[in-house]
């Protein structure tokens, strides 16, 4: 019985380290995590969560290389509250939606575009030389 007994406590005490690295793995990429949670449910929500990760990585480097492929009058931006989660970073994640900018956060953008975008209030031009923004 008490072989039976430390069996079974040897197996929650893995349960619960498992769940520990989990949880702690899923702090680290940014996702929320419920309480209720099993480790299945963590496991799966950690994998979505670097699918997702790895979705954003890849048009994130796409769309740079298409930046810096083509050369146009370009200008720094910054974000501003009424900007926030306004302007898309042109990143569309199925199921989550598009990633936006926050405020304080930089963009480049065409200059007739960030000019539209600063006369609505929603940034602020922080240059105005097209060679600082490369």
């Amino acid at each position: 019985m008490t072989d039976e007994l430390a069996a079974a406590e040897a197996i929650e005490t893995e349960k619960e380290e498992t769940r520990k690295a989990l949880h702690k793995e899923a702090i680290e990429i940014g996702l929320k995590v419920d309480k209720r949670w099993g480790n299945d449910k963590l496991l799966e929500e950690i994998g979505r969560k670097h699918t997702e990760l790895a979705q954003i990585k890849a048009v994130t480097n796409a769309q740079a290389e298409i930046k810096s492929a083509t050369a146009t009058d370009t200008v720094v931006c910054r974000i501003l509250p009424l900007g926030h989660e306004k302007i898309s970073k042109g990143i569309h994640i199925p199921g989550v939606g598009d990633l936006c900018y926050k405020t304080g956060d930089t963009m480049t953008a065409e200059r007739s575009s960030a000019e539209r975008l600063e006369k609505r209030g929603f940034v602020e031009i922080k240059n105005a030389d097209p060679q600082q923004a490369a």
